[in-house]
């Protein structure tokens, strides 16, 4: 147990060990075990999930079996080169023998010598039956500009790693993607069918009961902030540190009654202390999911925005991410709470015009189905015959798509649809409201028509950046809302 005057959650986000690795004991043990196999292990994980804690177990090995374990970090290496000079220093470190003179063979040499080196230093530790692991923490670095030779790298750790009866050597890789999709950035030899790979989520309920334990003064409504942390947090260690840190640096300021101490309201009330942690962390997050492709998956799967096909390995990495989790067959939610409501936040906040393109991307899509459904393949002739009205506006459309095959040439689409703005929807859909769209539109035709004419008044200012009165935006977010709704409805059918 801790002091009771020390707060137990001080130094957070550095990697632990001990009784501050919590949640993890049976993903420990399986570690462990294979480690001590001479495994290739791949920890993946989002940042801050505890990646680093879990790989440096792997200490506990050093140096009994005859096994002896390092570690390097790839963002502290510039090249090929230069990470085998440190692994191979690290290595020496790991036996007990950092003379400067046995250092210096790893130093100074070209990506081939050092590799050279490597493979002789490891050659002769196995005629004395000794083992190596070595923890590779950042690996994701391995695919910045600045870094030299990284295909090289991968190709070589894999030659090694593929022989370990020859090399006595393991590796644990730790990494923010999957090796997959970091060498498909470098494009080199496959690397991660050599590894078994562990994803990293947030912790369960027992592993946040486990975390609030380390408080001597164990809170009287325990289950109460257990309960609020998971739906804070999601279980994501390192941002219930940041509140159990916070709420207890807050108790230590209240009288010294039997009151005292956390509880559910000290950690709600840490929450908005922190705040910009939680915003840092998520913002984070949704650089590397962007750059993935994986962000847009997201807010689709929570937010219930089906814009396009969902790619079933998108899904199942935010899976393993634990980023996701189901709600029931056709339902996701975000990993906590306030993640959830983030992603509301940032999709209410994405910029008008932006949301104005999705919308009429979507509306052609679903007009485009529904004349397709009632009148075949050939629906504009049929329009064009039923309607003069609508018959004008083809000629219009089609005189635009000539414009643009003269400009582009095979770039210009062939989809006249693709040349319609809001105004040009809203008309075929209210030209053909009873024969089509009276019930993919539940409601009355003239709220409907209410709807996209708070759509179509800002369309124009928004496309040439002008103000917008506040109104008029608040008007067209409500009915931006409301046609996704009708779109997302007739995409789950």
């Amino acid at each position: 147990m801790q002091d009771g005057n020390q707060n137990p959650f001080i130094g957070r986000g550095k990697p632990v060990a001990g009784r501050r690795l919590v949640g993890r004991d049976q993903m420990v043990r399986r570690f462990i075990e294979k480690v001590t196999a001479g495994a290739n292990i791949s920890v993946v994980g989002i940042p801050r999930i505890g990646k680093t804690s879990l790989a440096r177990c792997a200490f506990s090995l050093s140096g009994t079996n005859q096994r002896f374990v390092a570690a390097i970090s790839l963002d502290g290496c510039s090249s090929a080169a230069d990470t085998f000079n440190r692994i191979g220093t690290e290595l020496m470190v790991a036996l007990d023998q950092p003379n400067v003179v046995s250092a210096d063979r790893f130093v100074g040499n070209g990506h081939d010598s050092a590799y050279d080196e490597m493979r002789r230093f490891l050659r002769a530790e196995v005629c004395k039956s000794h083992y190596f692991s070595i923890i590779i923490d950042e690996f994701d670095a391995v695919v910045r500009e600045s870094f030299q030779d990284g295909n090289l790298l991968i190709s070589r750790l894999r030659e090694l790693a593929n022989d370990y009866d020859r090399f006595h050597l393991s590796f644990v890789f730790v990494s923010r993607r999957p090796l997959d999709t970091i060498q498909g950035r470098v494009d080199c030899s496959t690397l991660a069918g050599l590894c078994e790979t562990i994803y990293l989520q947030p912790l369960s309920y027992d592993g946040i009961q486990a975390m609030v334990s380390r408080i001597d003064c164990f809170p009287t409504d325990s289950a109460k902030v257990c309960d609020l942390l998971l739906k804070l947090t999601g279980g994501h260690p390192y941002l219930s540190e940041v509140l159990l840190c916070e709420a207890f640096d807050q108790k230590a300021y209240m009288a010294p009654t039997e009151e005292s101490g956390i509880t559910s309201e000290t950690v709600e009330k840490s929450l908005f202390v922190q705040a910009q942690e939680f915003t840092a962390q998520y913002r984070l997050l949704q650089e590397i999911l962007a750059q993935d492709g994986l962000l847009a998956v997201l807010m689709q799967l929570v937010l219930g925005l089906r814009r396009e096909a969902i790619d079933p390995h998108a899904m199942a990495l935010l899976r393993n991410y634990g980023l996701v989790r189901i709600v029931d067959q056709r339902q996701y939610a975000a990993f906590s709470n306030h993640f959830g409501d983030y992603l509301r936040l940032m999709d209410r906040v994405t910029p008008m015009w932006e949301r104005l393109g999705s919308a009429e991307r979507d509306l052609r899509s679903l007009v485009s189905r529904v004349f397709a459904e009632k009148y075949g393949d050939d629906w504009t002739v049929v329009l064009i015959n039923r309607n003069e009205t609508i018959r004008k506006m083809f000629g219009t459309l089609e005189a635009q798509r000539e414009k643009e095959r003269k400009q582009f040439g095979g770039a210009a689409s062939d989809n006249l649809l693709d040349y319609t703005y809001i105004s040009d929807i809203r008309a075929l859909i209210f030209s053909e409201w009873n024969e089509c769209f009276s019930e993919v539109f539940s409601g009355g035709k003239a709220d409907w028509q209410n709807i996209f004419e708070f759509v179509v008044r800002v369309r124009n200012p928004a496309a040439h950046f002008r103000d917008i009165p506040k109104s008029a935006i608040s008007q067209a977010e409500r009915a931006l809302g409301d046609l996704q709704k009708v779109i997302d409805r007739h995409q789950s059918c």
